[in-house]
């Protein structure tokens, strides 16, 4: 699994949801709308830039430079889901997603 494709993972909390937040989860993730947009630009981007990194030799994680400068920005990513970021997403997944990232190139939830 690339890092952007952990925003459009289905998981199984998900599909045994009882409302419909997960459905709202990923209109604002492919749809962002009001303060949504810069949070849901500012994580694809991050994610990308993971991607993207890792289609050179080695990955982020294993970059001695730029992975902590990434990884700093994951944890500060986090820092955000306490602000206003819009009623569609839902944090906890977001947060998910983030420590998933980090935890796949070697960082714990500090970013180190």
């Amino acid at each position: 699994m690339t890092h952007i494709e952990r925003v459009t993972k289905i998981t199984p909390a998900m599909l045994k949801a009882s409302n419909d937040w997960p459905f709202r989860h990923h209109a604002a993730l492919a749809h962002p709308q009001g303060s949504e947009v810069g949070f849901v630009s500012m994580l694809k981007g991050w994610l990308q830039f993971a991607d993207d990194h890792s289609n050179e030799d080695y990955a982020i994680g294993e970059d001695y430079y730029t992975g902590p400068i990434w990884a700093r920005i994951g944890v500060e990513l986090r820092q955000l889901l306490s602000c206003d970021i819009g009623s569609r997403l839902d944090c906890g997944t977001l947060d998910g997603i983030i420590l998933g990232a980090l935890e796949a190139e070697g960082f714990n939830e500090n970013g180190e």
